[in-house]
């Protein structure tokens, strides 16, 4: 049995047909929704304010206590033997607060000079920023300690210490001097 031209082109019609519905077909029992459609939103302009926002008032620093008082009268100088030659007094050296005044002892009066710091670390890392500078000078080491060191120069001794307690009560770096000739 021959197929016609016509046969052929009426199956081939049917399986394009039948290809095409399947490919239409929508499952129902699917969940999905449906892609929604976008719709467009009216863009709004917000106007600009003509005037402009003032600064906002910084609140005034606390000023720092004065210690002059608790360093005058140090026990713990006046117990060993040190005398106050010159009494302590706040001041502003190197762009830190300090405290200056002079100690006697044995003949020697030894300049004073009280740094104090909000950390012990902070201590430490200003002692070691004033060995480097009075080393820049010539000073050379003489002793280290695990609090300071000591250097000199000729007739001039220096000793550099970083504490973590002071009678301040709070860490310090302290710097005597003193000038042997």
């Amino acid at each position: 049995m021959q197929l016609k031209p016509i046969t052929a082109i009426v199956v081939l019609l049917v399986v394009v047909a039948s290809l095409l519905v399947v490919g239409c077909t929508v499952n129902t029992s699917s969940t999905s929704s449906p892609t929604p459609t976008p719709t467009p939103v009216p863009t709004v302009v917000t106007p600009t304010p003509s005037v402009k926002a003032t600064s906002t008032p910084k609140p005034t620093p606390t000023p720092a206590p004065d210690y002059s008082s608790e360093l005058n009268s140090n026990s713990g100088w006046l117990g060993r033997g040190y005398s106050i030659t010159t009494q302590f007094k706040k001041t502003t050296l190197n762009g830190r607060e300090a405290y200056v005044g002079s100690l006697t002892k044995t003949g020697f009066t030894m300049p004073v000079q009280i740094f104090p710091m909000s950390s012990y670390s902070d201590a430490v890392s200003y002692r070691e920023q004033l060995i480097n500078n009075y080393k820049a000078q010539g000073y050379t080491t003489s002793k280290i300690t695990d609090d300071g060191w000591q250097g000199t120069l000729g007739y001039s001794m220096v000793d550099i210490s970083a504490l973590s307690t002071t009678v301040i009560g709070q860490p310090a770096t302290i710097v005597i001097s003193m000038n042997t000739a």
